[in-house]
């Protein structure tokens, strides 16, 4: 079996391994946009700080793929397919496959802002982000960035600038408050001042209108505020799935390319997972998810009885160093949902339960109860007395 895979990502490498696992025969190859092996794109942020260089990121060394007979193909850009007769066209060549399977992840989105196109202006989503944006600070020796977004990566983006010895870094969020997806508006003020305390500067509420000024010397307009001056500027806006190939030729599409429950698409052996798949309505767009896709998708092609019934939304990381958990339901927007809350000075934990089920949690400054409250959730049995959560 002759098994291609599109995307070198959490994805399309969880999917490899777990597939040489199953079949020890299978031809798999992988195609990738990227110059180098898989690595851990979520501790970018520390090769920024100069915590970690480019061989620590990397999780597997050449060795490990040929031992795995996993043949990767390096700075192939996928250009189109062909279905019918089971062919992937890339810039440079063309590959058969007998399954194809599409993790080629995400892009990094940056609203119509104008100015955002220019010179120092940049995303972060890739090694190669983190390299231009790292030759840029020292070429016009940055000391005063303004980064637009106050979500997970722009708030550890934030700390590995200022780790890296930038004194003036501004965060500039739309939404009321800090991580909208993860926390509720008490739980983000929490960590807004502690994050305070770290030198961060923010602004929440905020409608960024125009990067103005240039390389060096620019001056962010918000609208109802003064400019930020900046002498960088950081656009971390959120994420779109990587599937223009795939929609133009044939593959359904709505907000991610869409799957069954045997992640297929509606185009046969050709299967997706990861940051570009949509499942029920969803993207994920998170590790987990991504990882329990591709182990279930493995499965699948090699002729196992699996499925794959969806995926919490759950989140549990160091933001900046502050232990965080958040998954489920955060804050209820509809009736018969219960909240049990329990805060001091440096803790806020927050329980949403319906019909005594648990059905979402934060967990900010102590995740000691993390991994007993996740298997709650995951089970979905009722709790006899959900008050004493904290207990």
């Amino acid at each position: 079996m002759n098994i291609l895979v599109i995307g070198n990502g959490v994805a399309g490498m969880t999917f490899a391994k777990k597939m040489r696992m199953l079949d020890a025969d299978a031809d798999i190859t992988v195609l990738t946009q990227e110059a180098q092996p898989f690595y851990i794109r979520w501790q970018l942020n520390e090769y920024i700080a100069g915590t970690k260089n480019a061989e620590a990121l990397t999780l597997y060394k050449e060795e490990w793929y040929e031992k795995n007979r996993i043949k990767v193909i390096y700075n192939e850009s996928v250009t189109a397919l062909d279905a019918k007769k089971k062919v992937v066209f890339t810039e440079k060549s063309d590959y058969k496959y007998d399954k194809l399977v599409i993790a080629s992840g995400a892009h990094s989105w940056a609203p119509p802002i104008t100015g955002s196109e220019k010179e120092g202006v940049f995303t972060l989503r890739s090694l190669a982000d983190a390299n231009r944006m790292l030759n840029y600070i020292d070429k016009y020796n940055v000391n005063k960035v303004a980064h637009i977004g106050g979500g997970i990566l722009g708030l550890e983006l934030g700390n590995a600038l200022k780790e890296r010895g930038i004194s003036d870094v501004t965060i500039i969020e739309f939404a009321p408050y800090l991580l909208p997806r993860q926390l509720d508006e008490e739980g983000a003020g929490y960590l807004q001042k502690r994050l305070e305390t770290k030198g961060l500067s923010f602004i929440t509420g905020a409608k960024t209108q125009e990067i103005a000024g240039g390389a060096g010397d620019f001056s962010v307009k918000i609208e109802g505020l003064e400019p930020v001056p900046a002498q960088m500027v950081v656009i971390s806006a959120g994420v779109r799935p990587n599937m223009d190939f795939a929609q133009k030729n044939g593959v359904d599409c709505g907000r991610g390319i869409k799957v069954n429950n045997r992640l297929e698409t509606n185009l046969k052996d050709i299967y997706a997972a990861g940051d570009c798949a949509e499942y029920n309505g969803m993207v994920y767009g998170i590790v987990p998810p991504a990882q329990e896709q591709a182990d279930i998708l493995a499965k699948v092609i090699a002729g196992q009885d699996a499925e794959y019934k969806g995926s919490i939304m759950q989140n549990s990381l160091k933001v900046v160093g502050i232990d965080l958990t958040s998954a489920g339901i955060i804050a209820p927007k509809e009736d018969g949902y219960e909240e049990v809350v329990y805060k001091d000075e440096n803790v806020y934990q927050k329980a949403v339960f319906k019909d005594n089920r648990l059905a979402g949690l934060i967990l900010f400054g102590d995740n000691s109860r993390a991994v007993k409250l996740l298997k709650l959730l995951k089970a979905g049995e009722a709790i006899s007395s959900p008050t004493a959560i904290f207990d």
